[in-house]
């Protein structure tokens, strides 16, 4: 009898416009499978919600821990597959071999200790905010931190010498510490 909005606003929050973004929501799909995602956290607790309009289906989840949306990723990925909706397919990642020497050239303090990267052989860690995960190398200066659960994208530039001079992800760009 009272609706929470107007079909008009709720068209305005779900139209694209910068990137794949409505009005506070991340769009996704077309047709039957035209979704809409967010997800929040606060310290100690996670959540995230992705709906679909047609058919009115939805999946919600919350935890509570800092580390509470892998296991809400993996959930909500579990229900998707088991009632055939897209949009939550896992991301497959095709890593790329990387030396001991490589990881090295990366490690270092960027944007005045805001990030910091960590060889570990071959292998490299990223700090930023008090978390810690993995890098996973994709080639070409390109990476992805946290795979398997946010899968943020990362991007190193370079020098003239080849140096590597700052570190870009999620719309920000940190210069190497010296």
């Amino acid at each position: 009898p009272s609706p929470l909005m107007s079909k008009a606003s709720a068209r305005s929050m779900l139209t694209s416009g910068l990137g794949n973004w409505g009005l506070g929501v991340e769009l996704g799909g077309s047709g039957r499978d035209f979704h809409f995602t967010h997800g929040g956290d606060d310290w100690g607790f996670k959540a995230n919600f992705m709906a679909w309009p047609e058919g009115e289906r939805a999946v919600v989840v919350m935890a509570n821990g800092d580390d509470g949306m892998v296991v809400a990723v993996e959930l909500m990925q579990a229900v998707a597959r088991e009632y055939g909706w897209k949009g939550l397919e896992p991301t497959v990642l095709d890593a790329v071999a990387f030396s001991e020497a490589q990881a090295k050239e990366v490690a270092g303090s960027y944007g005045r200790g805001l990030a910091t990267v960590t060889a570990e052989g071959a292998g490299l860690r990223i700090t930023y905010q008090g978390a810690t995960v993995e890098l996973l190398p994709l080639g070409g200066d390109r990476f992805v931190a946290d795979p398997g659960s946010a899968n943020v994208g990362v991007k190193l530039a370079r020098g003239a010498d080849g140096q590597v001079q700052s570190l870009s992800a999620i719309g920000m760009t940190l210069p190497r510490d010296p």
